[in-house]
């Protein structure tokens, strides 16, 4: 099984207080309706585009900025280079009527995965697995920093008393 690094306590308070302040507690953060997680699975979610993946480069939103300088810092504690952050999102998921979403990988070429939990969620874990077998369970807990390489995943979904699950998602290479 991959290495998979789990860090719970990496944030700064500074940093904590401006997530609050600016996201998770802003009823007027935007975040879009998107029709599928992965495609054509007909799973929706609300995102906030960072940077596109589609598009080489081109960063979406200026809170991409803030989240990198914790990638870098992160990357730096655990001796990993960062040739090219491919893409960033703020994932907002609500309850569906399945357990998990669709498993997949996010590129098609080698890459790292880098996920910030904003949100505690009981229900709402990160699974890992090989060839669709089910290796790890990651907690969703909130500050929490998740990092692993590519490798096929899914996200659970919050109960309807968590109401939502909050994550940010950076791949890199």
């Amino acid at each position: 099984m991959p290495k998979v690094i789990e860090e719970d306590n990496f944030l700064t308070n500074k940093e904590k207080e401006y997530i609050e302040k600016e996201i998770v507690n802003n009823g007027y953060f935007p975040f879009y309706w998107n029709d599928n997680q992965s495609a054509g699975d007909n799973l929706p979610y609300f995102g906030h585009i960072l940077k596109h993946r589609d598009v080489p480069d081109k960063i979406n939103s200026s809170y991409y900025f803030f989240f990198e300088d914790i990638l870098k810092r992160f990357c730096k504690k655990h001796k990993f280079k960062i040739k090219q952050v491919l893409r960033g999102c703020i994932n907002l998921t609500i309850p569906l009527d399945v357990k998990t979403g669709t498993i997949h990988e996010d590129h098609q070429i080698k890459h790292k995965q880098f996920i910030l939990y904003l949100t505690d969620s009981k229900e709402g874990y990160t699974y890992l697995y090989n060839k669709h077998k089910l290796t790890k369970k990651i907690k969703a807990k909130k500050y929490k920093i998740a990092c692993f390489g590519n490798q096929l995943h899914s996200s659970g979904y919050p109960s309807h008393e968590e109401k939502r699950r909050l994550t940010v998602i950076l791949t890199f290479n």
